[in-house]
């Protein structure tokens, strides 16, 4: 994935064409295995980063309306054929709904190399458990991310079947690389 991080001082935009977000639910409760773990993506849509030796700094913002449903998830693999066209638009519907009105997710990240810290923003700010690794690919700086993010610590409330049947799990897995080009 390109040369270990060597970055100067420098002011980068992000590059969405190269950059992606992937989220993972789980589901649980005594219905639980009824429920679908899901698979859902979110295109990163703008942000920017200022890189001073190694500390850096940064943002990217992702909106709800756009986070899209892949498929579920069994037995380690996205199937993109259990779910119908129906399922998946009430389920991105609902996400929606789940965000309360907000018009966009902001992640910020700030740190060194070695200890990152990258904070999401809802209705309010939480901490995301992550680990980032930072990489050089030509004139690019890419930041790849893994952990997880709480809906609780969000503000977000919990997520739950019919009739309290089954739950989504407050830690959603995250996934993601965002790409910054010089600016």
């Amino acid at each position: 994935m390109g040369e270990a991080y060597s970055w100067g001082v420098a002011d980068y935009k992000l590059d969405p064409s190269r950059s992606t977000l992937t989220l993972r639910t789980r589901s649980g409760g005594f219905f639980g295995a009824l429920a679908h773990d899901l698979e859902l993506t979110a295109p990163l849509l703008r942000g920017h980063a200022k890189l001073e030796g190694d500390r850096w700094d940064g943002e990217v913002v992702v909106e709800p309306t756009a986070i899209r449903v892949i498929g579920a998830i069994k037995k380690g693999q996205v199937d993109r054929s259990v779910l119908s066209a129906n399922d998946v638009r009430e389920i991105e519907r609902r996400l929606v709904d789940h965000f309360g009105g907000a018009r966009e997710v902001v992640v910020r990240g700030t740190g060194t190399v070695d200890r990152p810290e990258v904070r999401v923003t809802v209705s309010r700010e939480g901490t995301a458990r992550v680990k980032a690794k930072a990489t050089d690919e030509g004139d690019a700086r890419v930041v790849a991310v893994t952990g997880t993010v709480s809906m609780k610590a969000l503000g977000l409330g919990e997520v739950k079947g019919p009739l309290g049947a089954f739950v989504i799990k407050d830690d959603v897995e995250v996934e993601g690389r965002a790409t910054f080009v010089p600016a």
